[in-house]
């Protein structure tokens, strides 16, 4: 392990001749790339030790090219390549990930990127053995699947203050068992019906979204996420799955009729839409709220509408 937090380093390939390297920290300095010198190749870079097994294919070259069995290993891109296994680069001028020739490190398992400049994630892909990735405090206003194909074994990602809105990326990320998301622009709760595939997920956390202030937020996600024991650092009971169970019946887990599970008091006022109750009574439920109140029975409520409607559900 090397620690060389808080320099003034603005690159970091002179340090991956070094044969043993698996912890590198650099958190705290001047970064942007992993090679200052504007090369791709390995021409002017020492020799390193014998092949220790950290390769792409066996620590033999993806070449063929060993160096007669004493000389560096190298990549694709004729990079030397290096053991590493984690890489802290917190609080850098990091602006692509690209830059940090990420090629280099078949084995890397721990990437921390966290309040640099990032706005996308082009170049992550090729990490296909990473197991935690902490992006938080960048610029990453939007992800798609694409942005992380290639993760597909990813254990722990944490993407807070990022302004993201949307959760399209999150659908290969099949191994998530920690997710952290909070301080973005989340706001629809149809958001949290993506999350449903993630079955091996035990930590989830939304704090500081807007969906996070909206009715039965927790619900849905105890719902949704069956494996999921906590919430936003708060621990999931079983009493409150249970409840979260009865309150959404299988049949209204659909985000968008969340709000109609158990209607008891409907605040009317203008521009209303229709529905009806289960008995087949039809009633009107308004989007702006009224001078008085519309008691309805007890149970479960199926609205053609939803959209601005405003109540007060009791359970």
């Amino acid at each position: 392990e090397l620690n060389l937090d808080n320099n003034s380093l603005a690159s970091f390939s002179l340090l991956l001749t070094l044969p043993s390297l698996v912890v590198l920290r650099l958190n705290h300095n001047k970064i942007t790339c992993c090679s200052n010198d504007g090369s791709n190749t390995n021409q002017s870079r020492p020799q390193s030790a014998p092949s220790s097994g950290y390769s792409n294919n066996g620590g033999s070259s993806n070449n063929g090219n060993s160096g007669g069995g004493n000389g560096m290993i190298v990549g694709k891109r004729n990079l030397a390549v290096s053991p590493l296994e984690v890489l802290l680069l917190g609080f850098n001028r990091i602006a692509s990930i690209e830059e940090l020739e990420l090629e280099r490190f078949p084995n890397l398992r721990v990437l921390h990127l966290q309040s640099n400049q990032l706005t996308t994630l082009q170049g992550l892909s090729i990490c296909t053995s990473l197991r935690e990735l902490v992006l938080n405090k960048n610029r990453i206003r939007k992800l798609d699947a694409a942005s992380v194909q290639g993760l597909s074994v990813i254990h722990e990602l944490h993407l807070q203050e990022n302004g993201l809105r949307y959760l399209d990326f999150i659908s290969d990320l099949t191994s998530l068992q920690s997710l952290h998301l909070g301080y973005n622009r989340i706001s629809d709760i149809v958001e949290l019906e993506k999350l449903s595939h993630l079955d091996h997920l035990v930590n989830i956390a939304l704090n500081n979204n807007p969906v996070s202030r909206r009715q039965l937020y927790r619900f849905t996600l105890l719902v949704q996420l069956q494996t999921v024991r906590w919430i936003d650092g708060r621990e999931a009971t079983w009493e409150e799955r249970e409840r979260a169970e009865l309150i959404l019946s299988k049949g209204e887990r659909n985000p968008s009729l969340l709000y109609a599970q158990r209607i008891g008091n409907i605040l009317p006022g203008n521009n209303g839409v229709t529905g009806g109750i289960s008995g087949g009574n039809a009633f009107t439920v308004r989007s702006q709220p009224g001078s008085h109140v519309v008691k309805l029975p007890g149970q479960p409520v199926q609205l053609s509408a939803l959209q601005g409607a405003s109540f007060h559900p009791t359970f």
